[in-house]
């Protein structure tokens, strides 16, 4: 029998805060390094899998997780991967659900350069609001209150 996993609104809504709190502890990490240059050329190469217009649906959402999972790596800290990978399964969920009419617009290469830019000139505060920002967007619109 096939069954097929759906979240409540509330519960995409809170999914996508604890992964913006996990982000953001990871962006912290990486900024708290001496050497962020090789983290942020990692993020970039990542990005540029993004820009493809030619991507289908899936392929889109698997370079996105893919470039939101290489953030949290980058940090350096095993926890903080397992708790992302924890996730990881209901962001899919929350993702498919969206439906691919929301995929090209939240898994964009301009949604997520400006975390790699606010990484880059190492503006912590910058980096933090825009993680936010990215996570909010994205949970209002597989929710269906953007689009």
């Amino acid at each position: 029998m096939l069954r097929v996993n759906s979240l409540s609104t509330e519960e995409v809504q809170q999914l996508f805060r604890v992964r913006a709190a996990l982000e953001k502890l990871a962006i912290t990490e990486i900024m708290s390094s001496p050497e962020r240059q090789a983290p942020v050329r990692a993020l970039r190469e990542s990005l540029s899998s993004l820009a493809g217009a030619d991507l289908d649906f899936v392929g889109r959402v698997e370079a996105d997780l893919n470039f939101h999972l290489l953030l949290c790596r980058l940090a350096g800290n095993s926890m903080l991967v397992g708790a992302w990978r924890n996730l990881e399964g209901r962001i899919r969920v929350a993702i498919m659900n969206g439906g691919p009419d929301r995929a090209p617009q939240m898994m964009s290469w301009d949604r997520h350069a400006p975390i790699v830019d606010a990484i880059e000139i190492g503006d912590l505060a910058k980096a933090l609001r825009v993680i936010d920002l990215h996570m909010t967007e994205a949970a209002d619109s597989f929710c269906g209150m953007r689009g």
